[in-house]
């Protein structure tokens, strides 16, 4: 499989291929920003690098496969990756990869996690953000909740299971369908309720709408009150600014304005991450 790596700077429109990936064998899962110029991405069974313009591939293989998600907090220094085995779910914690770019070796612990999936399975995609505290939160689309780790141990943080809009103020009690991204800014983290046509909101057991209308799904630029959502998916924050994948467009919403437009198309964008300069990479099926 192919994929390019493209940059929109800040206030442009005007996409830029930045790099190539070519996995020669399978999907990419993930990717993650490590700073301006370097970046790690995931396939099912390995890890590889940009570093510049030049791809490291593979850069690191596990000892398991089916690699779902991979989360890098540069305050933490290091990363985690999620990861299946059959109906059990777990991570990998491997130090800080920045430290490691020309290495041909990378420190990991692993932790066994999550055995209460045996009877729901691990399928869907799942998306994962690590806090500087070293807490990881991730969700997964097809069970309809999000989770939280913390020294390798877990529990669902939020959903019901049931792929619906429902509010709460209980969080296991609060709906969301298909969650497809999550972040976390200024003590608020931030899920894309993917089905429901927005980006839900989550500071302590408080549970509200940042963007769009689960009553309206379809694509409208606009205010935070009047703009919308078609399918939102892979999303990222920083600095005020939220970009934002919506079927085949890459959107945004402005927090000093309150305003939600569109960048520019791009088709076959999969995944979104965002540079220390507001800009987006967006990663491209070819």
């Amino acid at each position: 499989m192919k994929y390019d790596l493209v940059k929109v700077a800040f206030g442009t429109s005007n996409p830029s291929r930045h790099v190539t990936i070519d996995t020669d064998e399978t999907d990419v899962t993930d990717f993650c920003c490590i700073d301006e110029d370097n970046y790690i991405f995931t396939t099912e069974r390995h890890i590889g690098l940009i570093r510049g313009g030049e791809v490291l591939f593979p850069w690191f293989s596990p000892k398991f496969g089916n690699i779902q998600s991979i989360a890098y907090n540069a305050i933490y220094s290091g990363c985690y990756v999620l990861a299946r085995q059959g109906a059990d779910c777990f991570f990998l914690e491997m130090e800080d990869p920045y430290m490691r770019v020309a290495s041909d070796t990378v420190s990991t612990t692993y932790h066994y996690l999550l055995k209460s999936f045996n009877k729901l399975g691990c399928s869907g995609t799942v998306s994962s953000v690590l806090l500087d505290s070293g807490i990881l939160y991730f969700v997964n689309s097809a069970l309809n909740r999000g989770f939280k780790v913390k020294e390798s141990t877990h529990k669902s943080w939020i959903g019901t299971g049931r792929p619906e809009y429902a509010v709460s103020n209980r969080l296991e009690s609060c709906s969301i369908a298909s969650p497809m991204g999550i972040d976390y800014v200024d003590n608020t983290l931030y899920i894309a309720d993917s089905a429901n046509g927005c980006i839900r909101a989550v500071s302590g057991n408080d549970v509200s709408i940042f963007i769009g209308n689960p009553s309206k799904l379809y694509v409208e630029d606009g205010t935070f009150d009047s703009g919308t959502f078609e399918y939102p998916t892979a999303f990222k924050i920083r600095k005020g600014m939220c970009y934002i994948l919506d079927c085949g467009r890459l959107r945004y919403a402005m927090v000093a304005t309150r305003t939600i437009g569109t960048v520019c198309n791009i088709p076959e964008a999969i995944m979104l991450e965002m540079t220390p300069k507001r800009g987006a990479i967006v990663l491209v099926r070819s």
